[in-house]
């Protein structure tokens, strides 16, 4: 790989993984706008919706597993594609 085009991408990822999130933006809304009371709560909001989408996620690729091999295979692959034609795009 040419070295400037590593340091390229070395730059926007960069950008890229210090550009705030929604969930960061939340919470440094609300803390602007309600001053330090609000951290509190909305940390534990945000850790508490993580846990249950990610619990939700576990608990339906593991009910497909249970279902059907073969459904799981396809959303294998179909991840698979996105992954790849992200990484094509990019």
């Amino acid at each position: 790989m040419d070295l400037t085009l590593w340091f390229l991408f070395v730059s926007v990822m960069g950008t890229l993984l210090l550009t705030p999130g929604p969930t960061i933006l939340t919470v440094t809304s609300f803390t602007l706008t309600y001053g330090r009371a609000a951290v509190p709560y909305l940390v534990m909001g945000v850790a508490m919706a993580d846990l249950i989408f990610i619990t939700l996620g576990l608990a339906m690729h593991t009910a497909l597993i249970t279902v059907s091999d073969e459904l799981f295979l396809v959303l294998k692959v179909f991840g698979l594609g996105v992954v790849g034609a992200l990484a094509w795009r990019l």
